[in-house]
């Protein structure tokens, strides 16, 4: 690769870096940059980009929300811990399919982020500023950093494959046996992991979701997309490992320990897993029932695997999956919901329903504001993902069942992006009669809440001095197809 198509590759890379806003535009010009190979003026291709106005289509809006990177997870500790109990689980299914270990493939990915981590920790970035509000509107409007920025973020996220085998033989402490496997999953990772000029023209579906690490040459790799990167690996162990049967057959009864286990921590419930109903020839079982003062709310954890469409972010895919999952679940709790008796709960509970989400699928209260999913049961219905309700129960456990309550009264209508705008929505306001009697009194007029507590992160339009506003609006993300 030449000095200046290489340099072209970290200008584009840093610029997305210092736009965090402008990331779809960005990683668009990126690609361009990678298959044709050109030297492009990135400000001038930025104006050039066609963006959807006033008018927009579910499909492009989720396009939008998707490859701007807004719908991972974000935070690194919870997304190491789910895949190491989702996933290493499967090690012999892996090592079976790949030869390799998944737990050799994920310490090499862990000792290439720790690399970037230290040669972060001599550095810092500022943040890009807008002179006035008309370029905040200016959604093509890309800033580049200047050449001092661009080579700090050269020095901090490209890396070497030689530094990043020091980089294992530090963390394995020169144990030959676990540095070997560990290498071996390092020319896994970075094989398997990685996007490359010649990939993506062969290629052009190939994502930078999974593949986070663009490859200049067989040493020289850069971290492009680090906001994601271990989300991108979640997502990329998920492909690799579901083309496995037996993992496919067993994947659920994982997923519902692991959820029911993080349900086991709510404060003043009782939760009892695993109840059966009805009679042998018809019987049933619910996932979980958590008691909570005069209610009982079924638990069903759902793990139904995303088809590959739907993985790559299809979103008719992501639909068809979602529907066919909530339907399972729905179905389950009504039964469940019909034998009272048998599972000890007086007929004068209130009952409601909790579904839990894979942590694969983007958060639901986006998909179901674009896909409305109707509630077909008869009782309030919580539909959560897995990394959402962790967070929830980790910033504040004993307000969970509260927030539960409100959120899913039928007349609610403060709307958030994802469920934890709701959650935060009541989490600061809750106690405030004044905004609580306001958007109750907006609710009664017919207006929706919309609450979003990292809107300058979000939309465009954001004041990027106040993080806490909610706009008024009647139809969010109205479907104008």
């Amino acid at each position: 690769m030449n000095q200046l198509f290489s340099d072209k590759i970290f200008e584009i890379l840093a610029t997305l870096h210092f736009n965090p806003e402008r990331r779809y535009i960005c990683t668009e010009i990126l690609k361009e940059i990678l298959t044709a190979k050109v030297n492009v003026d990135i400000v001038a291709k930025a104006k050039a980009i066609v963006l959807p106005e006033n008018t927009i289509s579910k499909p492009t809006m989720f396009k939008l929300y998707e490859e701007s990177f807004l719908l991972h997870t974000p935070d690194d500790v919870d997304t190491k811990d789910y895949i190491a109990n989702r996933y290493f689980a499967y090690n012999n299914e892996f090592e079976e399919a790949y030869s390799i270990p998944i737990w050799a493939v994920y310490d090499a990915a862990n000792a290439l982020k720790e690399l970037v981590n230290r040669q972060a920790a001599n550095y810092s970035f500022e943040g890009i500023s807008y002179s006035n509000k008309a370029e905040i509107m200016d959604k093509r409007l890309v800033k580049i950093p200047n050449e001092s920025y661009i080579q700090k973020w050269k020095k901090v996220f490209a890396v070497n494959k030689s530094k990043i085998i020091d980089e294992i033989k530090l963390e394995t402490e020169n144990n030959e046996k676990i540095t070997q496997k560990v290498l071996f999953g390092l020319d896994f990772f970075l094989n398997n992991f990685s996007i490359s000029p010649e990939k993506l023209n062969l290629d052009s579906t190939i994502r930078f979701q999974e593949n986070p690490l663009i490859k200049l040459s067989d040493d020289e790799y850069v971290l492009g997309f680090h906001f994601c990167y271990f989300d991108a690996i979640l997502r990329k162990f998920e492909i690799l490992l579901r083309q496995h049967k037996r993992f496919r057959e067993i994947r659920g009864k994982r997923f519902e320990q692991m959820t029911l286990s993080l349900m086991k921590t709510i404060e003043k419930t009782t939760l009892e897993p695993n109840k059966p109903f009805g009679q042998k020839e018809n019987q049933g079982e619910i996932d979980g029932i958590l008691k909570y003062n005069d209610s009982a709310w079924f638990i069903e954890c759902k793990s139904r695997p995303p088809s590959l469409t739907a993985l790559n972010g299809n979103l008719e895919a992501i639909n068809s999956d979602l529907k066919k999952t909530i339907a399972k679940a729905e179905t389950q709790i009504i039964a469940a919901s019909n034998h009272l008796n048998e599972l000890n709960i007086s007929h004068e509970t209130k009952l409601g329903g909790i579904i839990v989400l894979e942590g694969i699928y983007p958060n639901f209260n986006f998909l179901n504001a674009l896909l409305p999913f109707p509630n077909t049961l008869k009782i309030p219905r919580f539909i959560v993902n897995y990394f959402e309700l962790k967070q929830m129960l980790k910033e504040n456990n004993q307000k969970f069942l509260e927030f539960l309550e409100w959120q899913t009264q039928p007349d609610n209508r403060v709307w958030g992006l994802t469920n934890l705008d709701s959650w935060a929505f009541y989490n600061r306001y809750s106690n405030n009669a004044e905004v609580m009697d306001c958007s109750n009194r907006l609710r009664d007029i017919g207006h929706h809440v919309l609450y979003l507590q990292n809107y300058s992160k979000i939309m465009d339009q954001a004041q990027p001095e106040s993080d806490e506003q909610f706009l008024l609006i009647r139809d969010p993300l109205t479907d104008t197809n």
